[in-house]
């Protein structure tokens, strides 16, 4: 008999059996055998997936963030509670607001939610506060996370701290003597 099962347009051939010995019934409780082994190792493979994934988002050096549709913070990785100084529990269930300036122009706001409520992306820089009250400065890069029906379900923010390289920039733009 033959198990053929297929997931994401993978094909996994479980076994191929020639055994004449075996009767009707216990052909068929080697083909559902099959389909079970089958479907724990996509099982597995999906798992081990999700779990590099998991660590590549809470490993990432940048700053990344999850909210629901009404701003509650839903998820933030480690690189986050660095550079900001708010611990997970601080944060969790809190707007992102708590990281507001009052730096960054009312227009980069307006701009950036009202590309969001189109469903696309936003790219800009912002201008946030730390828990110990100091600034830095976010390239941020903010999109909506749809569902399978392409529905928005929450907000996914990576945000890279430029803070250091606007420093170098400022330094070398400064005043220069005149040759």
């Amino acid at each position: 008999t033959r198990g053929v099962v297929r997931e994401r347009h993978e094909f996994l051939l479980c076994a191929t059996v020639d055994c004449p010995n075996l009767n009707a019934a216990e052909r068929e409780a080697l083909h559902r055998s099959c389909q079970e082994i089958a479907r724990l190792l996509v099982k597995r493979r999906d798992q081990e997936q999700l779990l590099k994934l998991s660590q590549a988002v809470e490993q990432s050096p940048e700053n990344i963030l999850i909210t629901a549709l009404q701003g509650q913070i839903e998820y933030v990785n480690e690189s986050f509670v660095d550079v900001t100084g708010y611990s997970r529990a601080e944060v969790m269930g809190a707007n992102p607001r708590l990281l507001k300036s009052g730096q960054t122009p009312d227009r980069v706001y307006q701009e950036l939610w009202a590309t969001l409520a189109q469903g696309a992306a936003w790219k800009g820089e912002l201008v946030n506060r730390r828990r110990d009250g100091s600034t830095y400065v976010v390239l941020a890069m903010i999109s909506p996370l749809k569902d399978t029906n392409g529905t928005v379900r929450h907000y996914l923010a990576i945000e890279q701290d430029i803070t250091e390289l606007q420093s170098m920039s400022a330094d070398l733009e400064g005043p220069r003597p005149h040759l």
